[in-house]
């Protein structure tokens, strides 16, 4: 006795066979899809909250080196100044004190030239 065929010329058991594959194979694809999209779901707010709080720190980091920025800022010229004030004061001194001035500009560059010799 022959198996039935369909109209594709094939037996009645392998085309059931086939599509009970494809059925499955299908089955198989819409739950993958589902579990991605539910997956996804899941992930994105936590995503969401993560890129949140690196904008918050790079905003923070920003502000923190602008604000040192600033005080560097400040602070050099604060040096800047101090360095001319005391600029003036040696000035002031030596024309004030020109010889006194001149013992220790003597007294310096033989200390100088004694530590230069050790080394």
């Amino acid at each position: 006795m022959q198996n039935p065929t369909d109209t594709n010329g094939k037996s009645g058991t392998t085309a059931q066979q086939a599509d009970n594959a494809r059925r499955g194979i299908h089955e198989t694809q819409q739950g993958a899809h589902e579990a991605i999209d539910s997956a996804a779901g899941k992930i994105h707010p936590a995503v969401d909250q993560v890129a949140s709080r690196v904008h918050d720190a790079t905003d923070n980091l920003a502000g923190a080196a602008s604000n040192a920025a600033d005080r560097l800022e400040r602070k050099s010229e604060e040096f800047m100044d101090s360095q001319a004030q005391m600029l003036e004061n040696i000035r002031d001194y030596t024309h004030q004190k020109p010889m006194t001035a001149l013992g220790i500009a003597v007294g310096a560059g033989f200390i100088l030239s004694l530590l230069m010799r050790k080394s």
